[in-house]
């Protein structure tokens, strides 16, 4: 069923439905003519000789690509618009290519400067964490006062540890370290693992 404003095609003409009377009935200005044309879009249970072979033209969608940076306007980007500036290598001008940062940080070739890029990204772009958090629960990004935990003065207590106990008859593996909030509770083995590998890494 044709709505008024809907763009509809006709053989090779292209136009748009300017009112509808009858169910099947419809004023059609096709491109490039003066007048409304009224057509019968086609009826399976009434054949008539003037029916019209209407179709609906679906509106392009907006592609998601990020349009490729030509060498010209890369040339022209400021410092502030590179990851490493030196280098002019990871431009983040727009959310697109801050996106496709993240995602090459993620290459194995990339890896070791992957938490400078979150960092440099997220700063410039907060709205990405929600899409970065959302692709990558195993390695959430928090705000930067949450993700810098302040060090406890004791040196002693600089080492990341991890020590299996029995709570309440189940069996938690409990990390302690440099975190002053104190130590933290999981309670399967592969948790426990990865947090303490994701501390030992920063």
């Amino acid at each position: 069923m044709f709505k008024k404003g809907d763009r509809v095609k006709e053989k090779n003409n292209l136009g748009i439905v300017t009112a509808i009377h009858t169910p099947g009935t419809v004023d059609v200005l096709f491109d490039g003519q003066d007048y409304d044309v009224t057509l019968i879009k086609e009826n399976p249970m009434r054949k008539r000789r003037n029916k019209a072979h209407l179709k609906l033209v679906k509106p392009k969608s907006k592609s998601k690509r990020v349009k490729k940076l030509s060498q010209s306007m890369r040339d022209r980007l400021s410092k502030s618009d590179f990851i490493f500036p030196k280098r002019r290598s990871f431009p983040i001008p727009d959310i697109g290519h801050g996106r496709l940062a993240l995602q090459y940080g993620q290459f194995p070739n990339n890896r070791k400067n992957l938490q400078t890029i979150k960092k440099v990204v997220f700063k410039r772009y907060p709205s990405l964490i929600k899409w970065w958090n959302s692709h990558h629960p195993e390695d959430r990004w928090t705000s930067a006062s949450q993700s810098r935990r302040k060090m406890v003065a004791n040196p002693s207590s600089s080492r990341w540890k991890m020590k299996k106990s029995t709570q309440n008859g189940q069996i938690v593996y409990i990390v302690s370290g440099r975190v002053r909030r104190g130590p933290k509770v999981f309670y399967t083995l592969k948790n426990a693992q990865d947090f303490l590998d994701r501390r030992k890494r920063d």
